[in-house]
Formats: structure tokens, C-alpha cells, sequence
């Protein structure tokens, strides 16, 4: 997901945490979460990813690594690591009408 945030928040929770390899986006949320701040979507489509004709990352043994990392890294927070329920039901429901051709970027 692309994330983004207004400049004071990097004051109030730090920036992104720069030794994830995939997992920096809900390290990020999930510091949003436990500092209890307001959170919204952009009911927009941004961008689109496109595939590689190589290797994926998630499917090499360099992304097996780099998973299991993320994982401990993950597990060093002393914070809650989770999504927001609520905004992933907005996604799940953007996606489906994105599908549906109801959503147009």
C-alpha cells in the first residue's frame, strides 16, 4: 500500500523504519494504531502496480529472508502489530468495485 501522512506525525511516532524490507507499511500503521490517531483513506486509485517479468521478491529465497526479518524485527515492537480493521473493510470494499468497473482513478 502507498501511505500517506502529514508531516507532524512523524514528529509524534518517528518515520519509517528503514531495516524492513516489506513489512515497513504496518510497522507504520501499526504505530498510528497505538498512539490512537485518526486515520482515513483516499477513496481514489493512485497508482497501479505492474509485474516484473523476473524473479518476485515474496516468491525468491531472497524474500524468504527478507520475511523472516520483517518477522523478527516485528516481534522486537513493543507495540501491538496489526491493520486497521476498519479501513481494511474500505479497502476489501474499493477493490471489489474497482473489479466491478464502479470506481474509476
Amino acid at each position: 500500500p502507498f501511505t500517506a501522512w502529514r508531516t507532524e506525525l512523524k514528529e509524534k511516532i518517528g518515520a519509517f523504519d528503514g531495516r524492513f524490507v516489506a513489512a515497513g507499511d504496518k510497522d507504520f500503521w501499526s504505530r498510528l494504531l497505538a498512539h490512537r490517531l485518526r486515520l482515513g483513506l483516499v477513496k481514489k486509485i493512485l497508482y497501479l502496480y505492474t509485474k516484473a517479468p523476473g524473479e518476485q521478491l515474496s516468491k525468491s529465497p531472497a524474500g524468504q529472508a527478507a520475511r523472516a526479518q520483517d518477522a523478527r524485527l516485528l516481534a522486537e515492537k513493543i507495540y501491538p502489530i496489526r491493520w486497521s480493521a476498519r479501513l481494511r473493510w474500505q479497502i476489501i470494499l474499493l477493490r471489489y468495485l474497482a473489479r466491478a468497473g464502479g470506481l474509476r482513478p
